[in-house]
C-alpha cells in the first residue's frame, strides 16, 4: 500500500494526470481547503476514509483500540475535519454520522506536501532510499516510478 501512496503522491507532484500523461492544465488532484490537519485528525480522517460513511460513535470504537480517548473528544475532533471540509456530516436519527468529501490521494498529497517541505528540506530522495532500502519496491511499481520520472525529464525539457 504504502508504494501505491508514494505513487499518488508522484503522479500529483509531477502533475500527471488519471490517463497518465503529463498535464498541460495544472494540478489534476481536487484542491482541498488550506486548514492543516493535527495528527488526531488525520488519524481520524484515515479511519472515515477506510469505513466509508460511519457514525462518529463507529470511529471512537476504532481508534479507541490503539488509544486512550473519550468519545466526546473524538467527536470534537470529527466536527473539526467537517469544518475544514474533509468531510460532510448529517444526522440520521440520534446519530452523527461522517462522509469523505475530498480524495484520500489529496489529503496524502497535503501530507507529503508538508514532510518534505518540513522534514525533507524539499527533497524526495530520502523517501525514495526509504522505500528501496528498507521496504522493497514490486517490478510494477518500479516500473511506473520510472516511467513518471522519464515523463518528468521530457516535462523538464520543454520549459
Amino acid at each position: 500500500m504504502e508504494n501505491n501512496i508514494l505513487l499518488a503522491f508522484l503522479k500529483q507532484k509531477y502533475n500527471i494526470d488519471k490517463h497518465s500523461q503529463l498535464s498541460q492544465k495544472g494540478d489534476t488532484m481536487p484542491r482541498i481547503k488550506s486548514s492543516k490537519l493535527s495528527d488526531i485528525e488525520f488519524m481520524l480522517l484515515m479511519i472515515c476514509m477506510e469505513k466509508g460513511e460511519i457514525p462518529a460513535s463507529d470511529v471512537w470504537k476504532e481508534v479507541s483500540k490503539t488509544k486512550d480517548i473519550s468519545y466526546n473528544a473524538v467527536k470534537i475532533e470529527i466536527d473539526r475535519i467537517a469544518d475544514k471540509g474533509y468531510l460532510s456530516k448529517r444526522k440520521i436519527g440520534p446519530l452523527w454520522v461522517y462522509k469523505p468529501e475530498t480524495p484520500k490521494d489529496a489529503v496524502l498529497s497535503e501530507v507529503f506536501e508538508r514532510i518534505i517541505s518540513t522534514v525533507l528540506h524539499n527533497e524526495i530522495l530520502p523517501i525514495f532510499t526509504h522505500f528501496c532500502k528498507n521496504r522493497g519496491i514490486s517490478e510494477k511499481n518500479k516500473a511506473e516510478i520510472i516511467r513518471i520520472m522519464d515523463e518528468c525529464g521530457k516535462k523538464n525539457k520543454k520549459t
